[in-house]
């Protein structure tokens, strides 16, 4: 067996256990979220918005992108390089906790909140201490290219966040519900990952080893950073332009915007140290990101097709008309959304390519972009809404990234992956608006059929205009696509009997 058909079956056998044990994991998620939403108003979600993203942030700081320096290097990590990483990211996450605590009741002052706030500012610093003791096992299973492992941690993750959150919420403890939350999902992934993949934990500083890891590291935690000054807009300039109960109303729209995505993050995680090993054989990597591309718009564009058609039913019987003011923002957030299929895609394969700096640059730009078209959406609007308008914008620079790509691997082709989903959503989307004229949705049952012959109308719609598509293209992407994904399957049903027989 090749070197190539090898990293194959590790990244289809790691991706159908990440799709399987996440299948389990977005029920949590989305019960615990649909819960919560319900319970908790949404200037407590704006409340948490705001010391997520603080969490985020310094988090950052205590990481210079070593981890993933690690995962991209060719030669198996030695002993001694995971632990002078380790060594130096206690050393900055122990900074970074105490900067943390010290400003905590400095940020519950400028936003004008509840004294007692500074303490789930406090909580939360907790788990950067935690997430630490995670970075090395898993640094060595996603290189190993096991990500049945690290589901199984993520999954658990979830529960533990949701059933804790909850609880909490139920019993009226508010955003620091939250709070205790992230403490019980930080925790839970620490004990599991060092059970399944204990490492010999040892200190060691050793500047030169790290100072070869910063390299590729700086450049790409610099572009992490820049990602988490875009999305400080909601916490910090719409929490202190509009008010707590506008960023509630974004961090709620963010959430669902995140379960559409849920399966690319999925993809993404497997997508990075494949695309690595994938990077000297330029056919081999074209044609991986082509299939990547259809898979995920097949994926994406079906979900925001049923989201779009029944949003408003979706909120009123799911999440209770309390939300139906997120309306607005929720649909701008789809939009802009609209890039994520290729984005995800090219910048797992921008990384894989050791394109750090380029993108860094890039997003540098956007950036500065998205901050001041949010400026001058803020000032013809006066509304919260710039935020989606500045978004969809900003988004538009993703383009730049797949041209810079596609000059180093020139067969790669977007719209011949994904154009087809894109028409079939709007399409879908059309055809349920005009269903909701004669039928009321007035419940969970009525709500769950409109669902499913949303989601079979989409796959007609698919149906039909591929058989237009096979006679204009002259190279069939999505048909190899397809083929290829029950070929992998087949495969893998009779390699299971084989074994079973054995």
């Amino acid at each position: 067996m090749s070197t190539n058909e090898s990293i194959t079956d590790k990244v289809s056998k790691s991706a159908a256990a990440l799709a399987a044990r996440q299948v389990f994991s977005f029920g949590i998620s989305l019960t615990g979220g649909v819960l919560l939403a319900r319970i908790l108003t949404p200037e407590e979600f704006g409340i948490y918005a705001i010391v997520a993203f603080f969490f985020g942030f310094i988090k950052l700081f205590g990481d210079i992108g070593l981890a993933p320096s690690l995962v991209r290097q060719e030669h198996e990590p030695t002993q001694k390089e995971y632990s002078a990483i380790f060594t130096v990211q206690q050393i900055m996450i122990l900074a970074s906790v105490i900067v943390f605590w010290i400003i905590a009741p400095w940020l519950v002052k400028i936003y004008g909140i509840a004294e007692i706030y500074k303490w789930l500012f406090r909580i939360v610093a907790l788990a950067l201490v935690l997430v630490s003791f995670m970075v090395i096992p898993q640094v060595q299973l996603e290189r190993a290219i096991v990500f049945q492992k690290i589901a199984f941690v993520e999954v658990i993750q979830g529960v533990a966040f949701n059933v804790v959150a909850v609880s909490l919420a139920w019993y009226g403890f508010g955003a620091f519900s939250l709070g205790w939350g992230m403490i019980a999902h930080t925790l839970a992934g620490v004990i599991l990952i060092n059970i399944i993949n204990p490492w010999h934990l040892t200190l060691n500083f050793d500047f030169k080893i790290v100072k070869e890891h910063l390299n590729f590291g700086l450049p790409f935690q610099a572009t992490r950073i820049v990602s988490n000054i875009n999305a400080a807009l909601n916490p910090v300039l719409i929490g202190l332009l509009f008010g707590m109960t506008s960023t509630g109303y974004i961090e709620w729209a963010i959430i669902i915007i995140g379960y559409l995505q849920k399966p690319l993050f999925l993809m993404r995680r497997v997508l990075f140290p494949s695309f690595s090993k994938l990077r000297k054989n330029k056919i081999k990597l074209t044609e991986a990101v082509n299939y990547i591309y259809v898979l995920s718009g097949f994926i994406f564009f079906g979900l925001v097709a049923l989201l779009v058609g029944l949003a408003p039913d979706i909120v009123n019987i799911i999440y209770t008309n309390k939300w139906i003011a997120a309306l607005p923002i929720l649909y701008l957030l789809i939009i802009a959304a609209a890039f994520n299929p290729m984005s995800i895609t090219n910048h797992a394969l921008a990384d894989a390519l050791g394109w750090a700096k380029t993108i860094l640059y890039v997003n540098v730009v956007r950036c500065l972009f998205f901050w001041l078209a949010a400026y001058i959406a803020i000032t013809i609007t006066g509304s919260f809404l710039a935020y989606g308008y500045a978004l969809i914008l900003a988004e538009f620079l993703q383009i730049v990234i797949y041209y810079l790509l596609k000059k180093e691997l020139p067969n790669l082709q977007i719209i011949n992956g994904q154009g087809i989903f894109v028409a079939s959503a709007a399409g879908t989307i059309i055809f349920i608006k005009l269903l909701a004229k004669h039928f009321i949705i007035n419940g969970f049952f009525s709500l769950a059929v409109a669902l499913i012959v949303g989601g079979a109308v989409y796959i007609a719609f698919i149906l039909l205009l591929y058989k237009i598509y096979k006679r204009l293209m002259t190279e069939n992407i999505i048909g190899h696509t397809f083929i290829f994904v029950r070929n992998r399957f087949q495969n893998k049903i009779s390699v299971g009997m084989k074994t079973e027989k054995s």
